[in-house]
């Protein structure tokens, strides 16, 4: 549902719901009194002269009327414990749910999950089919938050099919937005979208002011959450235009806690604007922000959501950085920091207000830390335990045709892994004469010490002691000397294992018969590589492949002689050269059989990005999958970039669908750029400080720049610039962080 409104109708937008706020305030107020004079009057009856089971229903209707959390709780404990006495299934079940829902609202997800469970086993027996369908529904909301995504999607697959038997289209809306919220979470924008449109359409139906409204809202969370992905205006624009429609409806029919998440969004949209507004438009989006922000605090101050409060924090310190202020800003978010128990979605915001507040600062090394942080946080919510099953496919090879190619590969991996044998063999011999002279060094440092007495008394012994001293100084020295050969032989098999993977990679000579000539910046992190490019022509087809292994120096060379095999491998086959990303999804099928990789294992996932194209010359088109990578076309001196998958070749916790084929039509003198993240990531310094990444938005323009020049010239002026974003005031460069590698053709 995208809706396209003028800066005019806008303005006219905010200013309708500025004034509805305001008499809808004083009905909110009038709702809340008339629950508060019900629920008094359901108390009072408590201390009436009633049977057990009367009693019982009074706790029942007093738990789900209730709107404070802590009350919620405390009648739902008394329900339970006469529920348990009197042996009423339902009741029990009813105690437990409200008890789940309490825990859940707490952030107490573990206690969350148990309450419901026991609901479950409670209804279950029972029979009650649509009370367990709600349950089911609480327990996948609980599993959700934990991370435990495969579980929660299906007790929420559970919940649908009896919602959807027993006509219930309420609850069927509302599991569409759940799993609507799962994908955004997983930045699966596309799908996340296509739920709630699911539960607007179902709403629609019913009319349904509140859901739909909500649904709106949702629509409008999502392309928020694609903005801070991709730094999308037209996603922040679209968020802005939903939000404002979705208040404007839940103004009018919506409950006041989904009216308070609406607000807290509409609140961070309006900043997100101000940061990249100017004069009176960026004026205006701060005011709106202030505008959302106070009617927030007097939501939370009338609630006893006190734990919210944070999210008045978060502005502040966004207000304050955005005014440059991050010293003021940085206290508040101290502050916020030493709040127990921080759920991971405030703590990730607080993580990327300290990065901003850091790096205005200048302090690059903080910054990097809550980078780190953000990082470790969002892979977590990747690795808990969310099990992707695969099916294994084969494909049948003409082996007589191919078995030379695979010898040669096969040879060429036995050598990589007897480097790699000797090379822990050697190390772990490094290792046990380190730990072996450490340990003699400290047996003689005690016998010193003892004989120190020894000296005093005897000093014609003094000579002797002295010889035996230097005999052990000397044997140091050997031990030191062996150390130094150790290393050298270490080193000597690194460079080896360079020759190598030098002769598996396509060479120079081969990319300019194949293309007439060719940009190639291959520059290792240590010796051997972790990045790889192959290049090959079959059929009047011309195939380019830049990839990216997991790891770097000895571990990440293996992996990338392992990827370039089954590069010549799958392409050896004629039926996969039409398609790119048929060749990519072969790949991941034998990198996975191969690897033996399971989700299940616990263990860091080996997988390959890469960027690989299929070139037809005569007609000018080419098929390109990307794994991670991107592809750069500089066309007439203007840029062209084309979006990759965001998943590698290989296992992913979470993205395991086929990739894009994407068809692009070429034109003559087009210069075609690969490169991997070991350029873009790297650190530099403005001779004074460290200035943080190169950055893909700096690699774009340079290329820009050089891509009319000789590739030769290209490659000279490139590596020149690189040197000098690495220069340190001393004349060293700042360490490389990773493989490097670029590679440019020309049609």
């Amino acid at each position: 549902m995208k809706r396209n409104y003028s800066d005019k109708w806008l303005g006219i937008i905010v200013l309708c719901v500025a004034f509805c706020v305001c008499t809808d305030v004083v009905c909110a107020q009038s709702d809340i009194d008339d629950t508060d004079q019900h629920l008094d009057s359901l108390v009072a009856m408590l201390n009436s002269n009633l049977t057990p089971d009367e009693r019982l229903e009074l706790l029942d209707q007093i738990g789900y009327a209730h709107y404070n959390v802590d009350s919620t709780a405390k009648y739902a404990q008394m329900e339970l414990n006469l529920a348990k006495e009197l042996k009423n299934s339902e009741k029990i079940g009813n105690a437990y749910k409200l008890l789940g829902w309490c825990s859940y609202i707490h952030d107490d997800y573990s206690r969350s999950c148990e309450f419901y469970r026991e609901a479950i086993n409670c209804f279950d027996s029972a029979g009650m089919h649509d009370k367990l369908a709600s349950a089911y529904y609480g327990l996948a909301s609980a599993l959700s938050v934990m991370g435990d995504d495969m579980l929660a999607d299906d007790y929420y697959n559970r919940a649908l099919n009896i919602f959807v038997e027993i006509r219930d289209t309420a609850c069927v809306a509302e599991v569409w937005r759940k799993k609507g919220i799962a994908s955004t979470n997983f930045h699966l924008y596309m799908t996340a979208d296509d739920y709630f449109h699911r539960a607007l359409k179902l709403d629609s139906l019913r009319n349904d002011s509140a859901a739909i409204g909500e649904d709106i809202y949702m629509l409008g969370a999502n392309e928020f959450s694609k903005y801070k992905d991709y730094a999308d205006m037209q996603a922040l624009t679209l968020a802005r235009n939903i939000m404002l429609e979705a208040y404007g409806i839940e103004e009018r029919h919506g409950e006041w806690q989904i009216k308070l998440i609406v607000m807290q969004s509409l609140m961070d949209v309006f900043m997100e604007i101000a940061k990249h507004a100017e004069g009176e438009e960026r004026k205006a989006a701060i005011d709106s922000s202030r505008y959302f922000l106070n009617l927030t605090k007097s939501a939370i101050e009338s609630s006893s959501l006190t734990e919210e409060s944070v999210y008045i924090d978060f502005w502040e310190a966004d207000y304050l950085i955005l005014n440059n202020r991050a010293a003021e800003a940085l206290t508040i978010l101290k502050r916020v920091e030493l709040m127990p128990s921080l759920v991971w979605e405030k703590e990730m915001r607080m993580c990327e207000l300290m990065i901003a507040c850091y790096e205005q600062l200048g302090d690059y090394k903080n910054a990097l830390k809550y980078t780190n942080l953000r990082t470790m946080l969002d892979k977590e919510t990747y690795k808990r335990d969310f099990a992707v099953k695969t099916t294994r496919t084969s494909t049948a090879l003409e082996f007589e045709r191919d078995m030379h190619q695979r010898e040669l590969a096969a040879q060429r991996q036995k050598y990589v892994i007897r480097i790699v044998a000797v090379s822990l063999v050697l190390m772990s011999s490094l290792f046990v004469t380190i730990l072996l002279g450490f340990l003699r060094k400290r047996k003689l440092s005690r016998e010193l010490a003892m004989q120190k007495d020894e000296v005093l008394r005897k000093n014609d012994e003094l000579n002797l002691r002295n010889d035996k001293i230097l005999a052990q100084r000397d044997e140091i020295e050997q031990q030191r000397n062996s150390i130094i050969r150790t290393n050298q032989t270490i080193t000597a098999s690194i460079n080896y294992a360079k020759h190598v993977q030098d002769a598996a990679v396509t060479s120079k000579e081969v990319m300019d018969s194949i293309f007439g000539d060719s940009l190639i910046i291959w520059k290792p992190m240590n010796i051997v590589s972790g990045d790889f490019y192959w290049a090959v022509e079959k059929n009047g087809l011309k195939m380019i492949a830049v990839a990216d292994c997991t790891g770097h120096g000895v571990a990440g060379a293996f992996m990338s002689m392992f990827g370039i095999s089954t590069l010549n491998s799958v392409t050896a086959a004629p039926q996969t050269l039409s398609s790119a990303a048929g060749v990519l999804n072969q790949m991941r099928t034998k990198i996975i059989e191969e690897l033996h990789q399971s989700s299940d294992s616990g263990d860091s996932l080996e997988s390959i990005d890469m960027a690989f194209c299929i070139i037809d010359t005569k007609k000018l088109q080419m098929h390109y999958a990307g794994a991670n990578r991107p592809l750069l076309i500089v066309r007439k001196g203007k840029l062209l970039t084309f979006k990759p998958d965001k998943m590698p070749v290989g296992l992913h916790v979470l993205h395991n669908g086929p990739f894009t084929d994407n068809i692009i039509d070429l034109e003559p003198d087009d210069t075609l750029y690969f490169f991997t993240d070991g350029i873009s990531d790297q650190f530099g310094s403005d001779g004074i400080r460290d200035v943080g990444k190169f950055t893909n938005k700096r690699l774009y323009s340079l290329l820009t720049e050089v891509s009319a020049m000789p590739f030769a010239q290209q490659a000279k002026v490139i590596c020149e610039r690189l040197d000098q974003w690495r220069a340190q005031p001393n004349g060293t460069l700042i360490e490389q962080i990773d493989d490097q590698l670029l590679v440019g053709i020309k049609i």
